[in-house]
């Protein structure tokens, strides 16, 4: 995932951190600088989780993306093989991943978006 500048600046600029899902997407919804296709994109692929900041922000879209590609339904460990993978997501973020999601049978990418990582 390319992130374009105006996005970037946004979530570095406009956002106060640690962050919800919600109050990203109501940020993004007012700011008039942010590419209609972004805000979709983002509001599609931000998972549910606390946000610390905004690469943080940036990483989770990229890992959300991505697991818009494994087949499902998949076990951790598959997801996991996918993620290693990911050269757009760094390795402490994937190891972070591994860490946190909990061991199950995930029937899609938008279960995984709504754990409280």
């Amino acid at each position: 995932m390319i992130v374009e500048k105006e996005v970037l600046e946004h979530l570095q600029k406009h956002v106060v951190y640690p962050t919800t899902r919600k109050e990203i997407i109501e940020a993004c919804n007012i700011m008039s600088d942010v590419p209609k296709k972004d805000k979709e994109r983002f509001e599609k692929n931000l998972p549910d989780w606390n946000h610390r900041n905004s690469n943080e922000v940036i990483r989770a879209v990229q890992l959300m993306e991505h697991l818009g590609h494994v087949s499902y339904p998949t076990t951790k460990k598959e997801l996991l093989k996918a993620c290693n993978k990911m050269t757009d997501v760094s390795k402490s973020y994937r190891e972070w991943f591994e860490k946190n999601l909990p061991e199950r049978t995930y029937r899609n990418p938008e279960v995984i978006k709504t754990f409280k990582l």
